[in-house]
């Protein structure tokens, strides 16, 4: 073909080709690297001046990496392969483009980041926004020796697909590094490749910083979204979370996440808008594109509408509102550039309007991955923005370029908010359009108070770039603030929870999902569903198939189970009833806190130097006397009626039975045999007592077995001054009564020690070897002497959470035995 022949059938190609002909020439023309030019205006047909509008001045960008940076490629919407499906296609695998050991050149005297590169004209570009501080740098993860497109969707399709390789691969990869950097900063983490990035960064302790390069497209409740393995993901999983304004803040936030991890800093891809100018004049720039200067010339700003809404319909809706426009410019002599989406799709623009590209040189198709110039010079020479929803919308009004959306099928805009004319159909376009050159003033209407609030820090200053760079240089001051070790469990909401036993929320644990801060429990059933649970949670620590298939699972992610228990306060009637419990006991990733075998952490926290406060130590007192004057135990059905048992005025000693086999009596390093030496010294111990032995309520109530079944204390029928509670009875009635207690490992003989009473132990509770107690069995770990109010504070304040189904919500423990008070029936 000759040139005259490209130039007369498709003038962007021919213009392109001369571009990258005559790059060396063109560049002075250009002047993009050094000179600028100051922006005219156009809003009418003889193109006066035009008013500039506040924005950033453009600021040179420094390059971080030495490797190339993925040019943009098709964003895929992932879908989990069949099992057996190879891992990557085409060309090499990715396996023989790791790179092996890389070396890091990280500069001295200046603290190193590190971001894995993936899209360049998006998150890329971001990242190099925010890389000009003279205190640290951020460099590319050499997790492959070349970053391409190709390599990219490789990486993609690897973490979407084969997620515990991809997790080794970045291990092995940051181990090496972890002490030379600082941390590690994404731009999203939502997309597999990143979250277990994030999750990786979590397990060695580096902390994430997330720098949102994406808006809220349409629906707030979709923004944040993405499916992958059949599951959603919808919060930021990173430490810090930098979010342009208001409006994604108070989205995350009311899904759950910790508000203090959030700051509004702005959107640095606005800041160029600020005080802008042009880098070539209007002829220059209609050169480029093979357009004429003296015509008016349409920009649309095409999406790939791969989220979040219906694709067909939203593409199909997408090229008629294109075809309108174009018929449009044919009736009044306009051009118009389609400038595909960055992250585009094959199909964006149907044939039919490519037909036309081919047979009018008025109409010009900027092509993804080659583009002739940035955006922000093709929104200063344009005379009129169009777009379904795209965030160009905004930048354009920051340009001073009117805009108007072509609304072609419902969805909820969060455009509305800024008053941007709307056009649902071809008549609306025709009519919005002719009013926008109609007008001395379009953009008189706009809300420029919604978006400054919603979309920045509540102005457009040109500065977000700034303070992103300075937030950043404050994490280097503090190496200790908010790395992935210092989270407590729990404190953040999280989406996915792993268990062996999902069926719980619909009964006994009717209330974990607040009392844990999660949306959904899940029985993970491979990797992909296991790397998308950011915790798992295992109820006690006997050991049983499921519970072993799921610790496995989630152990590849570097995730132990968090173990939890019934809270010591734990439901108005007992556990066995299905009632659901009030509270539950966060017990750790070690063992459970009855497990006397190995090291729990209440032992830690008891065992260590630790000085509790007067605060803790009085919210602690408080706490014991309301349980003492209101009665409070772990199940609180029992009727609390007047009682006589045994003889008047003489002392009483009461023997606390078990639920038989339970792991709480044999992790206390009991058996059946200490309940029978037990008993016997008892009665031996107290020869002028009332025994008083006090069978279990699961027994009682449950048909369960216990230890003090009739065979094992038949010995006793003859023994006068032996009485057996095998009736229903609230166990506080008995402690009042009695004087002594005798107890294996219930935790009835804690509430014995809130009663002052003398407690002897025969087996090796969480309360017992603290000096608060007689041991029978000495545990030689646990050298310090505590307090009854110091290990109350740990076992039902700190590492217990409570909830109200009358406040609906997590409460503290008073509240719980408000609420226990109000229903038991007493």
């Amino acid at each position: 073909m000759s040139k005259l022949t490209k130039l007369m059938k498709n003038p962007s190609i021919f213009f392109l080709d001369s571009f990258q002909k005559r790059k060396h020439q063109l560049s002075d023309i250009l002047n993009v690297s050094e000179s600028v030019h100051h922006k005219p205006n156009k809003l009418t047909n003889n193109l006066p001046p035009k008013k500039s509008v506040p924005s950033v001045a453009k600021k040179s960008v420094p390059s971080v990496a030495k490797k190339s940076v993925p040019s943009v490629a098709k964003k895929s919407v992932p879908s989990v392969a069949k099992k057996g499906a190879p891992i990557v296609a085409k060309n090499k695998p990715l396996s023989e483009l790791v790179s092996i050991a890389p070396e890091y050149s990280f500069e001295d005297n200046i603290e190193s980041y590190i971001y894995l590169p993936w899209m360049r004209t998006h998150g890329d570009a971001l990242i190099q926004s925010v890389n000009n501080s003279k205190n640290f740098k951020i460099y590319p993860l050499k997790i492959v020796n070349e970053y391409s497109d190709d390599n990219r969707r490789k990486i993609s399709r690897l973490s979407r697909e084969n997620p515990s390789e991809y997790r080794r691969i970045l291990l092995s990869h940051l181990a090496v590094i972890k002490k030379d950097i600082q941390g590690v900063v994404l731009t999203f983490d939502w997309h597999p490749a990143m979250r277990i990035l994030a999750d990786a960064c979590n397990d060695l302790g580096i902390k994430t910083i997330l720098i949102l390069h994406e808006s809220v497209f349409l629906s707030e409740e979709k923004y944040y979204m993405y499916e992958w393995g059949g599951y959603e993901v919808n919060l930021p999983k990173c430490d810090h979370v930098i979010t342009w304004g208001q409006l994604q803040k108070n989205i995350f936030i009311e899904r759950g996440l910790d508000e203090h991890k959030i700051e509004v800093l702005g959107a640095p891809k606005f800041d160029i808008y600020h005080e802008y100018e042009n880098l070539i004049s209007r002829d220059n720039f209609c050169m480029i594109y093979g357009l004429n200067p003296k015509k008016k010339i349409f920009l649309y700003a095409l999406q790939p509408m791969d989220v979040q809404v219906d694709q067909r319909i939203a593409l199909r809706e997408q090229n008629q509102a294109l075809l309108d426009i174009i018929e449009y410019c044919e009736e009044n002599d306009s051009q118009l550039i389609m400038r595909e989406p960055p992250s585009n799709i094959k199909n964006t623009i149907f044939q039919k309007i490519r037909d036309k590209v081919d047979t009018d040189e008025r109409f010009i198709i900027d092509r993804s991955g080659a583009y002739l110039l940035p955006v922000a010079e093709n929104l200063h020479h344009v005379d009129l923005v169009l777009s379904v929803n795209s965030t160009l919308m905004l930048e354009s009004l920051l340009s001073d370029t009117p805009v108007v959306s072509t609304k072609y099928f419902d969805f909820i805009q969060i455009w509305d908010g800024m008053n941007i004319p709307v056009a649902h159909n071809k008549s609306e376009l025709f009519n919005q359009i002719d009013w926008v050159f109609a007008t001395e003033t379009p953009l008189k209407n706009i809300n420029w108070c919604w978006a400054a609030d919603n979309l920045s820090v509540g102005k457009f200053d040109g500065q977000s770039s700034t303070r992103i760079t300075n937030y950043l240089e404050g994490l280097t001051s503090d190496k200790h603030l908010g790395s992935g070790e210092n989270i407590v469990p729990f404190s953040s909401h999280i989406k996915y929870l792993a268990n062996s036993n999902p069926s719980l929320v619909n009964s006994t644990g009717m209330y974990l999902p607040q009392l844990l801060n999660f949306s959904e429990m899940v029985k993970p059933k491979n990797e992909i569903e296991a790397s998308l649970c950011d915790m798992a949670i295992q109820w006690g620590i006997t050991e049983n198939n499921n519970k072993a298939a799921v610790s496995k699972l989630m152990k590849v992610f570097g995730k132990k189970p968090f173990i939890i228990e019934d809270g010591f306060i734990r439901s108005v009637g007992i556990g066995l009833s299905n009632e659901p419990a009030l509270s539950i006991t966060l017990c750790g990733d070690t063992t459970a806190y009855y497990d006397s075998y190995n090291v729990s952490s209440f032992e830690e926290i008891l065992n260590s130097n630790r000085v509790f406060t007067d605060s803790e130590l009085y919210h602690s007192k408080k706490a014991i006397n309301l349980i003492v004057e209101n009665h409070i135990s772990k199940y609180n059905d029992s009727p609390y009626l007047p009682v006589s048992i045994g003889r008047d005025n003489v002392q009483k000693v009461l023997v606390i039975d078990q639920r038989y086999g339970d792991e709480s009596v044999a992790r206390a390093k009991a058996d059946e045999n200490d309940f029978q030496k037990m008993l016997i010294d008892a009665i031996t111990d107290n020869p002028n007592a009332d025994i008083i032995i006090k069978r279990h309520p699961d027994a009682v109530k449950g048909g369960k077995g216990s230890y003090f079944i009739d065979s094992r204390i038949e010995f006793t029928r003859n023994v006068k001054n032996v009485f057996l509670i095998d009736y229903d009875i609230h166990p506080h009635q008995l402690l009042e009564l009695v004087d002594k207690v005798y107890v294996c490992s219930s935790g009835l003989g804690f509430e014995a020690l809130l009663y002052g009473k003398e407690v002897i132990c025969y087996g090796v509770p969480f309360y017992s070897n603290w000096g608060v107690t007689t041991d029978r069995k000495i545990e030689s770990r646990r050298q310090k002497q505590r307090t009854v109010e110091e290990v109350f504070y740990v076992s039902y304040i700190e590492c217990s959470r409570y909830y109200s189904p009358e406040l609906e919500r997590v409460c503290n423990i008073e509240d719980c035995i408000k609420y226990i008070v109000k229903h038991r029936g007493f």
